[in-house]
């Protein structure tokens, strides 16, 4: 699925490039300006709030490949087993900072440096190993003070009351026996793959017919 505008978002040419050297059959669509006007029947295939825009492309991606073919196997959850996302790479950056043991110097330093670039240099964790906090820091879109005024207080008790969501801290709490750059990409296989890119592809292809 390629894009017609500007934005650096459309890899049809690193597509072709691969579909070359592997020798497969290949073929491309377009998402086209007004890919907005379908929004209400891929709303009504989720079948509950869905904030993921993605969902148009896998929502023209999956109309088009069904007019060539029934089923597909798709690339959902490479970059969480492979860790293709930079977040990865951020995510290490400031694990290694924060986590212990802590000597002087960085004790130190930290209150300053934490002020000038607080995402480069977070708080230091009270243990050894990074906390979940610091994990939702990496991913969330919008701070904790702007979804907090637009939360329903109660959810956000439920939801936010320790920091980071109920859901990645169980995810760290259940897997206190993964470490480095597998402990974000368990989390994303607890969360965010059952959360988001797997219903999210389940809808926009059982709406279609393909399997």
């Amino acid at each position: 699925t390629g894009f017609s505008d500007q934005s650096g978002r459309d890899e049809r040419e690193h597509a072709r490039r691969v579909a070359e050297i592997l020798g497969t059959t290949h073929h491309e669509t377009m998402m086209e300006a007004h890919i907005s006007d379908v929004l209400p029947a891929a709303a009504r295939a989720c079948g509950e709030p869905f904030g993921d825009s993605s969902l148009l492309c896998a929502w023209e991606l999956c109309r088009f490949a069904r007019t060539q073919v029934n089923v597909v196997l798709t690339g959902d959850g490479g970059d969480e087993f492979f860790a293709g996302y930079p977040l990865y790479r951020e995510w290490l950056r400031r694990s290694r900072w924060s986590s212990g043991p802590h000597p002087l110097w960085k004790r130190l330093l930290q209150p300053v440096l934490h002020q000038l670039r607080p995402k480069r240099f977070p708080n230091l964790a009270a243990g050894s190993e990074p906390s979940p906090e610091l994990w939702a820091g990496c991913v969330e879109y919008s701070p904790q003070s702007l979804r907090r005024r637009i939360w329903r207080p109660e959810l956000w008790r439920d939801e936010f009351a320790a920091g980071a969501p109920a859901s990645i801290r169980d995810s760290f709490a259940t897997r206190q026996d993964v470490h480095g750059i597998a402990r974000a990409q368990a989390c994303d296989i607890d969360v965010y793959l059952p959360g988001d890119i797997l219903p999210k592809m389940d809808a926009a292809s059982m709406a279609h017919g393909l399997e």
